[in-house]
Order: structure tokens, then C-alpha cells, then sequence
């Protein structure tokens, strides 16, 4: 599996993910011994794509907030993971001034 975009790296102890411009995160365990690295899709949802990540430093937690769609009620946002979850929101609780 392979893209052809830009993209950052993220990393998760030794596992190395990668969020391309489109909004799409892979990930990179780190694998067995002997064995080479893996690629796999972690986030591809192409409604609620990836524009941001924060990550704190002093917890070294990564954390990446996703596109609200057309009509949705709520935004998201998940922890850096082989396996997202989750966690609505309302934006405009968190607006500037609020």
C-alpha cells in the first residue's frame, strides 16, 4: 500500500504513522525481528477527513480532529491509534470568545 501525496510523520513509540494532505492517516507498526514495516490504512474517510493534529507534549499524546460533514450536528476527534475512536463534539463550544 502506498500514496502519492504530501504527508507528515507522527510517531507512537515505534510505530510511524502518516497523515497525507487529503486527510487519510496510515500506519507503520513496528514489526517482528527480521520482518520489514508494513503499511496499512488507519483513517480514510473521505467525509470526515483529517485537518489538524495536536499533540501534547508533556504526555506525548497525539490527537487528530476530522472535518464535520455537510449537516452534521457535531465535529470529532481521536487519539493517534492503530485503531481510532471517536469522540464528538460541538465546535462551537470551542469557538474563539466562547
Amino acid at each position: 500500500m502506498g500514496f502519492r501525496e504530501d504527508f507528515q510523520v507522527l510517531s507512537r513509540g515505534d510505530d510511524f504513522y502518516f497523515l497525507t494532505r487529503s486527510g487519510k492517516l496510515y500506519v507503520a507498526p513496528k514489526p517482528a525481528r527480521g520482518r520489514n514495516r508494513v503499511m496499512r490504512p488507519v483513517w480514510i474517510d473521505a467525509k470526515r477527513r483529517i485537518e489538524t493534529f495536536v499533540t501534547d507534549a508533556d504526555t506525548r499524546r497525539t490527537f487528530l480532529f476530522c472535518r464535520q460533514p455537510p449537516g452534521a450536528a457535531s465535529a470529532a476527534f481521536f487519539e493517534l491509534g492503530g485503531k481510532p475512536a471517536l469522540v464528538e463534539y460541538d465546535p462551537v463550544q470551542f469557538r474563539p470568545g466562547k
